[in-house]
């Protein structure tokens, strides 16, 4: 019996890996029209997977999917934010540009 049990835990660590170098290779590929036509595509699969109609093995696919655009959309909006300022003005009365600090 313990011979079956460490065949499966392989199996699982196997389909683990392959799981997780398809998700990197589908997120490197992942390029989509804009920013919100990319939120549009996650808001569908969300309601998809909240409507409970997929079959598991369908919503699983679907959350991967969702996982790759929600970071992509992420990374987007990282990106964007070094770009931003935030306009404050100074002792004089003159605007000044700042940074703005980091989401976490």
């Amino acid at each position: 019996m313990s011979n079956l049990f460490g065949e499966e835990e392989k199996a699982k660590k196997e389909t683990e890996k392959k799981t997780k170098t398809k998700s990197k290779g589908e997120e490197e590929s992942y390029e989509p029209e804009s920013f919100e036509a990319a939120m549009a595509e996650l808001e569908k699969l969300v309601l998809s997977l909240e409507s409970g109609e997929p079959a598991l093995e369908e919503s699983i696919g679907i959350y991967k999917k969702a996982r790759v655009i929600a970071s992509w959309c992420y990374k987007k909006l990282t990106e964007v934010q070094g770009e931003l300022k935030k306009l404050g003005v100074d002792e004089q009365g003159n605007f000044t540009l700042d940074d703005l600090p980091p989401v976490e």
